[in-house]
């Protein structure tokens, strides 16, 4: 072989294999160990894991670059074992198997990250004082259920807080060990988990759930087994099964949670000791609250269809839900013509303005020849091609969960007139 060649090839290969060590001024590249705390200069696309923390006591902040791999859903963006005291923000990952994966650490923060198309976006395993807050997760495949928002094995004194999670298979995961060791001292505060197929799930002990948003997911809001939970003041809503499902479950408290348009509001299994239901707002279910334990007591709840249950003063409920009043279209732009003629290359918006009579929070889903666009409030904008020359549709429709009102123009789409200016004769 030529010499000249020989060592292109070894330098080729040295700089492809080599992992070297990066932070503070040195900039990083892929396979780099972390020793100092340190902003990232640039993206990076790498076979493996990109970047591995190896010091305590240290903040990565990626500056919003992209941490990324060649093959879809392998390798790690960033590892952190048996590390203590570190930072991760501002960080974007894109396909990886696990965006960030933390095991046998503690005092770790995970914060304003942005995390798509992954196997496991957060994955942690085995750990202590955790904190993972305003982070973003979305695009997941919810068919595969390997896929998961947060993924949290057996550690204690977690903090997951503001975080927002969408299509992806499970939201939020609690999950025991073979040996039986479980996520202890949760606080999971002010989430938002939207069109998922389970919102937070798993074994949990000494945990509090409140203030998050559940909606539209394809099985359960919340799924939950373990002692003394305290699930407080939830909006879960338009659930295909049940809102909240609690088995195995010694001392839970539901109070002040606002469930709607569920196959089941609340479902009660195997309660070995108390489960406390209060104040809760269970309506527009096919059942609201589907009891079937002898552990299970309340007052002051709120439900037209209870089955086994009886609140502490009365038969059924407490209280019995309102009528429902559906969303009010005030006016649309364009106005709602049968007919609507749009020019190819130009911006367009439609708009709605609608209210609700009783304050209940609306949902708009926009959609293009009955189609779903990318588009969940009450604007559409968009730019039409040549290639959609012809007639079409725009619709809305706007929910309050229980009811819902439609709107639907009818548009055609026309290329742009030439006009041809022939010179005139002298």
């Amino acid at each position: 072989m030529d010499k000249k060649i020989l060592i292109l090839f070894i330098l080729f290969v040295s700089t492809n294999v080599t992992a070297g060590f990066c932070g503070g001024t040195t900039p990083c590249n892929c396979g780099d160990v972390i020793m100092n705390s340190t902003v990232l200069t640039k993206s990076l696309t790498c076979n493996g894991t990109a970047l591995t923390i190896g010091n305590n006591n240290l903040e990565l902040n990626c500056n919003s670059n992209i941490l990324g791999t060649f093959t879809h859903g392998n390798g790690i963006g960033i590892k952190i074992d048996q590390k203590s005291n570190v930072t991760i923000t501002n960080c974007l990952f894109e396909s990886q198997g696990n965006a960030i994966y933390l095991i046998n650490s503690t005092s770790i923060e995970l914060t304003k990250n942005a995390i798509t198309k992954n196997d496991f976006a957060i994955n942690i395993q085995t750990s202590n004082q955790i904190i993972i807050t305003q982070n973003t997760i979305t695009d997941g495949q919810i068919s595969n259920h390997s896929n998961q928002g947060i993924y949290i094995v057996a550690t204690n004194n977690t903090i997951i807080e503001g975080n927002y999670l969408e299509n992806v298979s499970i939201g939020i995961n609690l999950v025991e060990t073979i040996t039986q060791a479980i996520n202890t001292n949760s606080s999971i505060k002010n989430n938002k988990i939207i069109n998922t197929a389970m919102g937070i799930g798993g074994t949990i002990k000494n945990s509090l759930i409140e203030d998050n948003t559940l909606f539209d997911l394809k099985y359960s809001g919340i799924y939950l087994k373990g002692e003394n939970i305290v699930i407080k003041n939830n909006s879960i809503k338009k659930i295909n099964y049940d809102g909240i499902t609690l088995t195995d479950t010694k001392n839970a408290s539901l109070t002040e949670n606002k469930i709607i348009s569920c196959e089941k509001g609340i479902t009660a299994l195997a309660i070995n000791e108390k489960l406390t239901a209060n104040k809760n707002i269970l309506c527009y279910n096919k059942i609201d609250i589907n009891n079937e334990t002898s552990g299970a007591i309340g007052v002051n709840n709120t439900c037209n269809t209870p089955n086994n249950w009886n609140d502490e003063t009365t038969k059924g409920c407490t209280f019995q839900c309102k009528i429902n009043r559906p969303p009010i279209i005030l006016y649309t732009n364009p106005n709602n013509n049968p007919n609507i003629t749009l020019l190819i290359d130009r911006n367009y918006t439609f708009s709605i303005t609608a209210d609700d009579p009783d304050g209940d929070e609306l949902y708009y889903d926009w959609f293009f020849d009955d189609k779903p666009v990318d588009s969940n409030g009450p604007k559409y904008s968009f730019t039409y091609s040549k290639d959609l020359a012809g007639r079409h549709q725009i619709s809305v429709i706007v929910s309050d969960s229980i009811d819902s009102k439609n709107v639907t123009w009818k548009i055609a789409v026309q290329k742009n007139k030439v006009i041809w200016d022939f010179p005139r004769r002298p």
